[in-house]
């Protein structure tokens, strides 16, 4: 995530392995081309994570983040369902 987004934006752990960046004054088509470069640096690392994202600057943050979360459980049940891989489960 540094090598993509550490000139762009602060990186912000919000939860054991979940992340937000926060990127400010930058256009969308810039945002798009940082997501396509995320993107292909996980598939180009065994999809090592699921991503979600989301662009706007009126929006609420919260609003923003939800949105991205969504988009990242979509992908992360895209992903065990192209593969087949079992879930991670939690164990206490």
């Amino acid at each position: 995530m540094r090598h993509i987004f550490e000139d762009f934006g602060p990186i912000c752990r919000i939860s054991g392995d979940e992340f937000v960046v926060l990127l400010y004054d930058i256009s969308e088509q810039d945002f798009n081309e940082l997501m396509k470069k995320t993107n292909a640096a996980i598939l180009n690392n065994d999809r090592i994570a699921s991503v979600g994202y989301a662009y706007g600057g009126s929006s609420k943050a919260s609003e923003l983040i939800k949105h991205a979360e969504k988009e990242m459980y979509t992908a992360k049940n895209r992903f065990y369902s192209e593969t087949g891989m079992a879930r991670r489960e939690i164990t206490n």
